[in-house]
């Protein structure tokens, strides 16, 4: 059970960390897109 649960928190923090990483790597495609444009 317990190697299980850790499987999933790690799972869960990936996936989290991923999430995160490709908004942030968004937001700064966005502004460096809008910064260019003007």
């Amino acid at each position: 059970v317990v190697l299980n649960a850790t499987v999933y928190l790690n799972s869960i923090v990936i996936a989290v960390t991923g999430v995160i990483g490709y908004t942030l790597a968004g937001s700064l495609i966005n502004c460096a897109g809008k910064k260019k444009l003007m």
